[in-house]
C-alpha cells in the first residue's frame, strides 16, 4: 500500500515518455542526480520543520521513485504521515527505513512515537527494546 502511494506521484519508468526514458531503445538516460537528491531530502526536512507534511510527503517520494532504499526519505515519509494521521502507512514508512538501515536510532524512534501515540504497548516494548540495544552497542563500541 506504502509503495503504491509513494509511486503515485512518480513517473513510471517502463512507459515510453516517461521521465528517465530513451524515446528510441527505452533505456534510461535523466536519474535524479546526487544533488537532486540532497536538495529534494533538504527540502522535505524544510516542509517538516514548518509542518507542511503533504509537501513533505511529495519531496520524499520523488526521493524514494529514484533511490527505493534511502533511509532519510523512508523516515520523512513515516514522520509525515504520521502527523497526516496515516498511522499504518506512518509505520510502513518507518519499517521500511528499519530494513535499510537497522543501527540507526532515527526510524525506531519514529516508531516509538507512532506506537505511543496509538497507544499499542506490544509495538512500544519493541521500539524500546531495538533502541536500548542500539544505544547499548554505541556505548561497548565507544569504550572500546
Amino acid at each position: 500500500m506504502l509503495q503504491d502511494q509513494l509511486a503515485q506521484s512518480a513517473p513510471r519508468p517502463t512507459e515510453v515518455g516517461a521521465v528517465g526514458l530513451d524515446r528510441h531503445d527505452g533505456s534510461i538516460t535523466d536519474r535524479m542526480s546526487s544533488a537532486q537528491i540532497k536538495s529534494s531530502l533538504k527540502a522535505a526536512r524544510d516542509a517538516i520543520s514548518k509542518k507542511d507534511f503533504p509537501k513533505a510527503l511529495d519531496h520524499s517520494r520523488k526521493v524514494l521513485a529514484f533511490d527505493p532504499a534511502n533511509y532519510n526519505a523512508h523516515v520523512f515519509a513515516g514522520v509525515s504521515f504520521l502527523n497526516l494521521g496515516q498511522l499504518s502507512d506512518s509505520e510502513n514508512a518507518y519499517r521500511q527505513a528499519v530494513a535499510v538501515n537497522p543501527a540507526n536510532p532515527l526510524a525506531w524512534q519514529g516508531l516509538a512515537n507512532l506506537f505511543e501515540r496509538k497507544e499499542d504497548l506490544n509495538g512500544l516494548k519493541e521500539a524500546s527494546i531495538a533502541l536500548a540495544e542500539i544505544y547499548a552497542q554505541k556505548h561497548v563500541y565507544l569504550n572500546e
